[in-house]
């Protein structure tokens, strides 16, 4: 990468074959993501949304060890030699059954140094708090609920205070109000502290909400169609009802219906 920070995916072609298949996911996807950015990628189901987090956290190969993946990816978001921090909430929590919430956050800690600290301890119930979860830190998961596994997943990607978050349908199993002040805490938490944000969803509305740019895919294989660069303001409850959210939300729709190779221009739903 020249001289910028962030992320370059060109011509990224991905690949699953079996003895008797060959389906292709992506084809020919290509962007650029800068540092801090939060990206939502849209799309539908079966799209390569998913596949694509999956490269970026470097587990596709490991988990689907016959696919082909072709293209280059380059990552820049620490300055000199240091390493970045990759944070996942996966679709499946993956949350480690014999391990309380408290200790499944703290897990990315245990994992690299195997010592937790009092202050570790606190900054991971602050984040179990700051999500709604916070009276569920001592127990296990095989005792949650869906929307409250999916919390204490995010909230063990939040404690990693990593360069790059990824989020793979991050709140599809939480209920819509606390969906909503999520969406907000997510977006400006994010924003604030500067983490480069990767969100995937087939929800438009969450996309309009917490995006500073949309890359709106088309189905399988997964291609870039739109890429919808957002205005930078806060996201709260008064963005929420604007005119402008809910003009980008009916432009989102179209598109999904039509499908057409128009490109969705900012001044069409209010936006800069």
């Amino acid at each position: 990468m020249s001289n910028c920070s962030g992320i370059v995916i060109s011509s990224l072609d991905v690949t699953f074959r079996s003895e008797n298949e060959r389906l292709e996911v992506l084809k020919n996807f290509s962007i650029t993501i800068q540092k801090g950015e939060y990206t939502v990628i849209l799309g539908p189901s079966g799209c390569g949304k998913s596949t694509f987090l999956r490269i970026l956290a470097g587990t596709l190969q490991r988990v689907i060890p016959t696919c082909e993946v072709k293209g280059n990816i380059e990552i820049k978001l620490c300055q000199g030699d240091k390493e970045y921090k990759i944070g996942l909430a996966p679709q499946s929590y993956s949350l480690v059954p014999w391990r309380t919430v408290l200790e499944n956050v703290l897990f990315p800690k245990i994992l690299t140094t195997n010592k937790i600290t009092d202050q570790d301890r606190e900054r991971a119930t602050s984040i179990l708090e700051m999500l709604g979860i916070g009276c569920f830190g001592k127990t296990y998961p095989s005792e949650l609920s869906g929307g409250i596994a999916q919390r204490a997943s995010l909230a063990r990607a939040l404690f990693t205070e990593s360069d790059l978050l990824l989020l793979d349908e991050p709140l599809n199993a939480v209920d819509l109000y606390e969906r909503e002040r999520i969406q907000s805490l997510l977006r400006n938490y994010t924003q604030k502290k500067g983490i480069t944000t990767i969100h995937v969803t087939h929800d438009i509305y969450e996309a309009a909400f917490v995006a500073s740019r949309i890359i709106l895919m088309t189905g399988r294989p997964g291609k870039v169609h739109s890429d919808i660069c957002l205005s930078p303001i806060n996201r709260d409850l008064l963005f929420r009802e604007s005119k402008t959210y809910h003009a980008l939300i009916a432009q989102l729709r179209a598109t999904f219906n039509s499908w057409t190779d128009n490109y969705i221009k900012p001044e069409d739903w209010g936006g800069q």
